[in-house]
């Protein structure tokens, strides 16, 4: 076993220094791939996130998490009630009354059902409950993270004949495409779509 994870760091060292523009969807695979060996519940979460819906994205998600809870110790009936209740709050955790925003009105107070977070209060239940959806949010921050750091060195480089335009970055704005911060609210897919 640590002879892999040698390799998997050796690999992951040099290939993370060779993140291109010109091969942008290759790249930001190879970078999930490699982060989402040490973080199964991660990769899942991103592949949610990133893909097209469909129910096995949601069946992935709410597997690789229920493994996660029996490696904990929980019982497989335990963990498999908990996973799939822990994904249903997690995949819409924004506030229903500021709608994730944290504020509300005109006058932008803080929102008085979130305290102005923009995330529902977790629900009353089991531990266990509660340790699946702080193991989704960890889990998608985490996997932000590591597809942040692997794509924070690649500049933009414009091919022979082409232009390239080079924004400022905004403060708190990964070009990552993902959230930067975990009170962004909306995990998922618009209720029309």
């Amino acid at each position: 076993m640590d002879e892999l994870l040698r390799v998997e760091g050796a690999v992951s060292a040099t290939a993370s220094g060779n993140l291109t523009w010109e091969r942008w969807p290759h790249d930001v695979a190879t970078a999930l791939g490699f982060a989402g060996q040490r973080n199964p519940v991660g990769f899942a979460v991103v592949r949610y996130l990133a893909d097209p819906p469909s129910s096995a994205a949601v069946w992935n998600v709410v597997l690789c998490l229920t493994s996660e809870l029996i490696r904990r110790g929980v019982s497989a009936d335990d963990a498999k009630n908990a996973a799939w209740h822990a994904f249903d709050f997690w995949r819409d955790i924004r506030c229903r009354s500021c709608h994730g925003r944290g504020h509300v009105g005109a006058t932008q107070q803080p929102c008085p059902v979130c305290g102005g977070s923009g995330h529902r209060r977790l629900p009353d239940g089991p531990e266990t409950l509660r340790d699946a959806i702080s193991a989704l949010i960890n889990a998608e921050q985490w996997m932000e993270g590591q597809l942040a750091k692997r794509l924070k060195d690649a500049a933009p480089q414009a091919a022979a004949g082409e232009y390239s335009v080079h924004l400022p970055a905004l403060p708190g704005v990964q070009d990552s495409g993902f959230n930067s911060s975990a009170a962004a609210g909306f995990r998922g897919r618009f209720d029309g779509e």
